[in-house]
C-alpha cells in the first residue's frame, strides 16, 4: 500500500527533482518518472590556501562501520607514515566500533583524531588540507565534496566516484581498490603540481554550477514552471 501511494503521489506532482544521476535513474526504472536533476549547492569562498602550504589529509564524517568506514582511513594512514592525517567526526551508533576507531587513531603516530568539530570551525581544515579522503561505501550527494572543492581541495574517494557530481574529467577515484587509494594519496603528498591538477577542474565546475546562487536559479526555474506551466524553462 505504501509503495502504491508513493507511486500515485509521484505521478500527480507537478515536477520531481533529484540531486544525482543515480537517483534519476532509479525513479525512471522503478516508477517511470522523468525527474529534473538539481544538485546540492554551497556558498563560494575567497580565501584558499596555496597548494604548497597544505598540511595534512582530512576525513570528515560519522563513525559508521557500514557506510562511512573510517577504519579504512586509519589503514591508509598506516600505509603512508610520513604524511599527517586528521580524522574529524562524531561517534556513530555502535559504541564498540566508536571505541575501536578512537583507540586505533590514538595508536597511530601520524593521525590526529578531533572528534566532532563545530561546523563554523571545520572549514579551516578543508582550507589547509592536501586532500579530503572519502572512504564511504556509498553516498547520495556528499556535502563534504562541495566543502572541499570550494577551497580548491582535491577529493580522493575509495568507492564513490567524484566525477558523478562534477563531470568525467575529475580524477581521484580508486574504484574500490584500496591499493589505488594508497597510490593516489601518496601521489599528492609533497607534490603541489599534482594537487593543482586534481583540484582545479572540480573547483571551476563548483564555481560555475554548484554555488548557492547557481543552484537556487535552477530551483527557481522549476518552481516557476510548476506555478506557471506555460513558462518556457530548461
Amino acid at each position: 500500500p505504501v509503495r502504491w501511494l508513493f507511486q500515485r503521489m509521484l505521478h500527480n506532482t507537478g515536477i520531481v527533482i533529484t540531486q544525482t544521476e543515480r537517483q534519476s535513474s532509479i525513479l525512471q526504472s522503478k516508477f517511470g518518472i522523468e525527474p529534473v536533476q538539481v544538485p546540492n549547492g554551497y556558498p563560494p569562498v575567497d580565501d584558499t590556501t596555496p597548494y604548497e602550504k597544505r598540511e595534512f589529509f582530512v576525513w570528515v564524517g560519522r563513525f559508521d562501520r557500514e557506510q562511512k568506514q573510517p577504519h579504512l582511513y586509519l589503514d591508509l594512514a598506516e600505509k603512508i607514515p610520513t604524511a599527517e592525517f586528521v580524522l574529524i567526526g562524531p561517534d556513530g551508533f555502535d559504541s564498540k566500533y566508536n571505541t575501536e576507531v578512537r583507540r586505533r587513531a590514538s595508536d597511530i603516530p601520524n593521525v590526529t583524531s578531533l572528534g566532532r568539530v563545530d561546523p563554523d570551525e571545520v572549514h579551516d581544515y578543508y582550507r589547509k588540507a592536501i586532500a579530503l579522503v572519502n572512504t564511504s561505501a556509498y553516498e547520495g550527494f556528499p556535502n563534504t565534496f562541495l566543502e572541499a572543492w570550494r577551497y580548491r581541495t582535491p577529493v580522493l574517494s575509495y568507492q564513490v566516484d567524484p566525477s558523478r557530481f562534477v563531470g568525467p574529467d575529475i580524477d581521484g577515484w580508486a574504484d574500490g581498490n584500496f591499493d589505488e587509494l594508497v597510490e593516489l594519496t601518496a601521489g599528492l603528498f609533497n607534490n603541489e603540481n599534482r594537487r593543482r591538477e586534481m583540484a582545479e577542474p572540480a573547483a571551476r565546475y563548483f564555481e560555475d554550477s554548484l554555488t548557492i546562487e547557481s543552484v537556487s536559479e535552477q530551483y527557481g526555474r522549476q518552481l516557476e514552471h510548476v506555478c506557471c506551466p506555460d513558462t518556457a524553462y530548461k
